[in-house]
């Protein structure tokens, strides 16, 4: 007894070998359409990693070689006697770096009281 495929028009869905995608030529050009993709993709992948050697600016690093680098810090204090506090408070960070200058080494800390510009609401 035949079966309705073999007989009739066969189910091109249950033939592996019958679809589309399976056949010889389709799948050597699946793999060289992604071969020809990586290997145009290398020089554009080599460009974006490489990098760049500039030259070092040796004179601007001789300049700076012998400089301390300064961090200034400005601090407001908003309280009701707020010139004492940071008067007092700048007289004892100049003890202190006095005392352990290389704690305090390129900082420089500078207090003042906070300035109202106007009333707010």
């Amino acid at each position: 007894m035949e079966r309705a495929e073999d007989a009739g028009g066969a189910d091109d869905t249950r033939d592996p070998s019958r679809l589309a995608f399976q056949t010889d030529r389709t799948r050597r050009s699946i793999l060289l359409s992604y071969w020809a993709v990586v290997i145009l993709a290398l020089p554009i992948w080599w460009y974006l990693t490489s990098i760049e050697r500039l030259s070092l600016p040796a004179s601007r690093v001789a300049n700076q070689a012998g400089k301390e680098p300064l961090f200034p810090v400005y601090i407001e204090v908003d309280a009701p006697n707020a010139a004492h506090i940071a008067s007092e408070t700048q007289r004892l960070l100049s003890e202190r770096s006095t005392i352990a200058p290389t704690r305090w080494n390129g900082l420089r800390v500078s207090l003042r009281p906070k300035q109202n510009l106007g009333t707010s609401t």
